[in-house]
């Protein structure tokens, strides 16, 4: 007969298991759509951004930006010394040429992220 500590333990590890699996399904990448492969470029005005930590004690961070008249969130991953550069450029409502590229998951819709930014 199993203890009880045992089958805690047994139960636990299963949990574990299946929530790694888990997060290793929800990265699997699909193929995108036709006019989603490549890489894109777009120009436009800063409408909005929004800055997250990615974790509490990381050095990096996320941003998304929509360009005004677009609904896209364009993403990144910055580290924090980057950051004032991507606020001052967010708080000016620069004009900026984004280039980018899809990308889709297993599990989630079509999320676009950026190559690179310049400010026109």
């Amino acid at each position: 007969m199993i203890s009880k500590t045992k089958k805690n333990i047994i139960f636990s590890l299963g949990l574990v298991g299946l929530l790694l699996g888990g997060l290793y399904l929800i990265n699997i990448p699909m193929e995108l759509p036709p006019e989603h492969q490549g890489i894109f470029e777009v120009t436009g005005k800063v409408e909005s951004c929004s800055f997250r930590s990615l974790t509490k004690n990381s050095s990096k961070f996320f941003l998304g930006i929509v360009l005004a008249g677009s609904e896209k969130i364009y993403r990144m991953n910055l580290k924090y010394k980057e950051r004032y550069f991507y606020e001052s450029l967010c708080k000016s409502k620069a004009r900026v040429n984004i280039r980018y590229h899809a990308v889709q998951r297993l599990i989630g819709p079509i999320r676009f992220w950026v190559d690179s930014i310049e400010v026109r």
